[in-house]
């Protein structure tokens, strides 16, 4: 398992859940990303592309699946990941839809419509850092992908909203007809956009999809 981390992630924010994992008999590999490493927030989907070509030709992992678990913009880069061929499984948490819009959603909280003037400058300098990742759609990628796939959303994330989030994206769309994409609601306010590991029942969630994939 890769496990994406979101913008500027505390070390040792995955240790509990590296833990469970390993009891469960998990390989996993965790990576930090600093400011340094992010052009913008679209470039975590060719860091995160990186990782796993490195474990894809680790021969130690030759036909062992490989599964993405990520959180925030780390549950994006896992979205937008889920075409690569080398990857089996994606879980996302709170992953935001498209970094362009949720860039522009801010603007607009601090700077209002003048936030709509920028919006084309905004997403050309996008362009110019990061090509065709700057406007990739997470929702997009999944649904093309047919690969496996749990989204967890809360309603209730103060920092990736329903307007947007790939949760929402997805709950709104017919997703009937895509049986490899399931939604899974955590509707605990409390826990704001904090990793929502630590719930049991979203764990056991968690480790029930790993397994169904890994069996």
């Amino acid at each position: 398992m890769i496990l994406s981390p979101g913008i500027c992630d505390e070390e040792g924010k995955w240790a509990d859940t590296v833990s469970i994992l390993n009891q469960n008999g998990y390989d996993v590999l965790t990576y930090s990303q600093s400011s340094k490493d992010l052009k913008n927030m679209s470039s975590a989907v060719p860091n995160l592309e990186n990782r796993i070509e490195q474990l894809a030709d680790d021969l130690r992992y030759l036909d062992i699946p490989i599964i993405l678990l990520g959180h925030s913009m780390g549950g994006y880069a896992s979205s937008c990941n889920s075409t690569n061929p080398k990857v089996d499984g994606i879980i996302s948490i709170y992953g935001f839809n498209n970094a362009n819009e949720l860039m522009v959603y801010f603007a607009r909280k601090y700077v209002g419509p003048l936030a709509d003037i920028q919006t084309p400058f905004l997403y050309g300098y996008n362009f110019l850092l990061t090509g065709s990742y700057s406007s990739m759609n997470a929702s997009e990628q999944l649904i093309s992908s047919n690969k496996p796939t749990l989204i967890i959303g809360n309603p209730n994330d103060p920092v990736i909203t329903p307007s947007v989030s790939i949760y929402s994206s997805l709950q709104a769309q017919d997703i009937s007809t895509f049986d490899n994409i399931s939604l899974l609601e955590n509707s605990d306010s409390e826990a704001g956009h904090s990793l929502p590991l630590n719930n049991e029942e979203v764990m056991n969630e968690v480790l029930a999809f790993i397994q169904g994939i890994c069996n």
